[in-house]
């Protein structure tokens, strides 16, 4: 007897792969936009630094207009 116990956990284990994610051609299309952005890590690592950037350079922005003239 291998590692599964049944056939049907066999198939799911053989679908799902050794590391618990499944292979993208596996993936159906219908998946939310915001599942694709966390199954990509460096996407969204990229879209945390964008977010952060463009943040603080908003923040600086209201900080030196709100400074009154004079």
């Amino acid at each position: 007897m291998g590692i599964c116990a049944g056939e049907s956990i066999c198939k799911f284990h053989k679908e799902i792969g050794s590391n618990g994610a499944m292979a993208p051609s596996q993936r159906t299309e219908s998946e939310p936009t915001m599942q694709r952005l966390y199954d990509r890590i460096w996407l969204l690592a990229a879209a945390a630094l964008l977010f952060f950037a463009l943040s603080y350079v908003a923040w600086g922005w209201i900080d030196v207009f709100s400074v009154p003239m004079g």
